[in-house]
């Protein structure tokens, strides 16, 4: 079997998708900094799945675009179960509404993108941003283990690999399949997690609630403990801030606002699976500007869909906030 040349990026689609795929993600994804790789690319007379299955062991992360007719699609399941068996790196990306109860279990407890609706620069930068951020951990994975491997070769002997062996367990490096020679290969299903068990007292409308709170006492243990620690908070305007880390943005909101009253952050639920959901919410409240010293003199009133947050559920049960674009539509 040919070895594929290492690419950032696998991009698996359905084909009926083709055009969605290319305008929301392939012109979004700059060529001269990653290496992004689809099937078009495949030259004859080169055996199709293995030139896939060499490209998914070599990429560094997976991105499916999720639509009805992928999750439909035999070979998009394959290509996303063999990147699951390898430990790939996995960013699902809804182009497409698609039922939950459908999606495939391997994404159900994974960070998502929505790209669906019209494409906007907020969501060519949300989509630059995640990529940015996981290539990045990839490349530092990588050097790890390289250094790991290189170290127990110096230490020399079977000591050594067993130790190698040992600390790259957790590596994102896939053991190459064996080609059967009278036989396609076949990939086992992975194993299906258990639905963890939502805790009585905690839901998405208790999280937002416990945020709005936190805001108000202007505590940074609960806002810690309530969002992801790699959660991303962002200005939906194109001039906008990006935040990585809930508290860096509060740190900054603090220092120049104060809060005295929110009336009500009423949501609506856009995309619910078993780990992960989109919300969007309208709210209304008081505030003033720290320099006037003068209370809070000002009122908000964010319409319905103003501000978009987006949780995961971790194994515990626990709802936690991953993503919050505030103001999304009305700047």
């Amino acid at each position: 079997m040919r070895k594929a040349k290492p690419v950032d990026l696998f991009l698996s689609y359905a084909h009926e998708d083709k055009d969605s795929v290319k305008s929301r993600i392939i012109d979004s994804l700059p060529n001269k900094k990653y290496k992004l790789w689809y099937d078009i690319r495949i030259q004859p007379p080169q055996d199709f799945w293995e030139e896939i299955e060499n490209h998914i062991k070599e990429c560094c992360v997976f991105l499916f675009a999720v639509s009805p007719a992928s999750i439909q699609s035999e070979a998009c399941q394959r290509e996303l179960a063999l990147a699951h068996k390898c430990g790939i790196r996995i960013l699902p990306i809804l182009i497409e509404k698609t039922e939950p109860e459908k999606l495939p279990e391997q994404i159900h407890t994974l960070q998502w993108l929505d790209l669906t609706g019209v494409m906007t620069g907020d969501k060519r930068r949300r989509l630059l941003n995640l990529v940015k951020s996981l290539t990045r951990d990839c490349r530092e994975s990588d050097w790890i283990c390289w250094l790991v491997i290189l170290g127990a070769l110096m230490i020399g002997g079977i000591l050594g690999f067993v130790i190698a062996d040992l600390l790259c367990e957790s590596c994102p490096t896939c053991i190459p399949t064996p080609v059967a020679t009278s036989a396609p290969t076949v990939i086992p299903s992975p194993t299906i997690t258990p639905r963890p068990t939502i805790p009585v007292d905690q839901t998405l409308e208790s999280l937002i609630e416990r945020e709005a709170q936190a805001i108000l006492m202007e505590d940074e243990q609960a806002i810690a403990d309530i969002y992801l620690a790699e959660a991303i908070i962002e200005d939906a305007d194109p001039n906008g801030h990006i935040w990585y880390g809930a508290l860096a943005y509060y740190a900054e909101k603090w220092a120049r606002e104060v809060h005295c009253h929110i009336e009500h952050a009423d949501f609506e639920i856009l995309v619910l699976t078993d780990n992960y959901a989109q919300v969007t919410t309208s709210s209304a409240g008081d505030f003033g500007y720290r320099s006037d010293n003068n209370g809070c003199p000002n009122r908000y009133d964010n319409p319905s869909g103003a501000d978009v947050w987006e949780f995961t559920r971790d194994e515990t049960g626990q709802w936690r906030i991953v993503h919050f674009t505030f103001n999304a539509h009305t700047k």
